[in-house]
């Protein structure tokens, strides 16, 4: 049993409050009613309210109290593992228009915290894929030319621009994207619902769905009767929908942040502050935040007591990669959980007037924004063509889910070990 760590974070600690939606009477009715007031869910919301659609979303804990509340907050512009010609190769025609959005992720995302005026520290300082081993380097030139055919520019570093972009030599080579970054992910999502109520959207938290029966959502409060109905829970195990959640097998992934770092040593590490996530198996992902603290992902393959292993072996990792922020202690440790599908693609599903979105494959806060966005166009023209996925009429479960929710735990000491080899070659 992993503890529940959601007011554990540095987020949660320095989000500001989340907003307080005016009571919502029971049975109700709307156009569109959203489950999950996560940034998919918030964002469709306010889309819809903006364009007179009469939006209901109700939400089983607190406003982002999912994975769009507890990631690392980085937003890369990019997806994994994959290039934009995998992605169209895949997709057809809808995976030009997805490898399109997603090169603007990131510029919508930080868009949208301008625009709606929510504080949740959003620095655009770019991101980094630094190289943990020289055979990663070759890979780069060929994926940065694959993205600026399409229109979508990615510098390659050689490892002495990486070591001055980084801060540090342990690395071999970058790719660095400018418009990539990061922002607080707690703040952000609770701003997306401050503007979606400003827009006249309703929102009800602490009422989780019980079912879903083609336009009628019941609830722990009562039905909900609407003319669509968009189940935006990604793959949480308690996703109302059959099937849904076994499109993707789950990764427990913890968070942790250091104790606060002299500006002046700050100013040396990452400097202009972009976010950073390497090529390891084993999660590497970093990034200041705008109290000076580091923070940094990490995945355990057995569960119990992960947590406080995971932070010794991160301020480990950190002071081996940047030797001037030794000793690093690690004083705030949450756990979230993320998914991946096969494909390493999200998923769109269309039954009746039900449509689901699920797996952002470690991409949520760019991804779930501009699928987000594409989805309220839909909703509003019905043409496909305005969405960047195709739509299946069921979902396609991975094979085994139940075994298959092992995988990720089961293949770390393997992903580690490969790290460990390819680094020495």
């Amino acid at each position: 049993m992993i503890p529940e760590t959601f007011t554990a974070s540095l987020w949660h600690a320095t989000a500001p409050p989340a907003p307080s939606p005016p009571p919502v009477e029971f049975p109700a009715r709307a156009d569109v009613a959203i489950v999950g007031a996560g940034i998919f869910g918030l964002t469709l919301a306010l889309g819809l309210a903006r364009a007179g659609v009469d939006v209901l979303v109700v939400e089983r804990a607190a406003i982002g109290h999912g994975a769009s509340g507890r990631n690392g907050g980085l937003i890369v512009p990019a997806f994994p593992r994959l290039g934009p010609s995998d992605v169209i190769a895949k997709l057809g025609a809808p995976g030009e228009r997805l490898v399109a959005a997603i090169g603007g992720s990131a510029s919508r995302v930080f868009a949208i915290a301008r625009d709606e005026a929510i504080a949740c520290d959003a620095v655009q300082g770019g991101w980094i894929m630094p190289a943990h081993a020289p055979r990663n380097v070759a890979g780069f030139e060929k994926r940065a030319a694959d993205w600026a055919r399409h229109d979508h520019r990615v510098e390659v570093l050689d490892r002495a621009a990486s070591a001055a972009r980084i801060g540090s030599d342990w690395w071999h080579g970058a790719m660095f994207d400018r418009e990539g970054g990061h922002l607080n992910p707690l703040a952000y999502t609770r701003g997306l619902a401050a503007a979606a109520l400003r827009a006249g959207a309703r929102i009800v938290t602490e009422c989780p769905v019980t079912a879903i029966e083609g336009r009628v959502v019941h609830t722990a409060r009562g039905r909900i009767d609407a003319e669509r109905v968009i189940v935006a829970t990604n793959a949480h195990p308690e996703t109302p929908l059959a099937g849904i959640a076994d499109q993707a097998v789950p990764l427990h992934v913890w968070q942790m942040a250091s104790t606060p770092y002299p500006a002046d040593v700050v100013a040396r590490v990452l400097p202009g502050s972009p976010s950073l996530s390497d090529t390891r198996n084993d999660l590497f992902a970093v990034r200041w935040t705008a109290d000076r603290r580091l923070v940094i992902g990490g995945m355990a393959a057995i569960l119990a007591g992960a947590g406080e292993r995971l932070a010794r072996r991160n301020e480990r990792r950190i002071a081996e990669a940047f030797p001037i922020l030794a000793p690093v202690r690690i004083d705030k440790v949450w756990h979230g959980r993320a998914s991946l599908t096969p494909d390493l693609l999200p998923r769109l599903v269309e039954t009746g007037a039900v449509i689901a979105v699920t797996a952002c494959n470690g991409r949520g806060i760019g991804m779930n924004t501009i699928l987000a966005e594409a989805l309220g166009r839909y909703i509003a023209s019905g043409d496909r063509d305005d969405l960047p996925l195709p739509i299946a009429s069921a979902p396609r479960p991975v094979p085994k889910p139940a075994l298959a929710a092992f995988a990720p735990r089961a293949l770390l000491p393997l992903g580690r070990l490969q790290d460990w080899r390819e680094r020495r070659r």
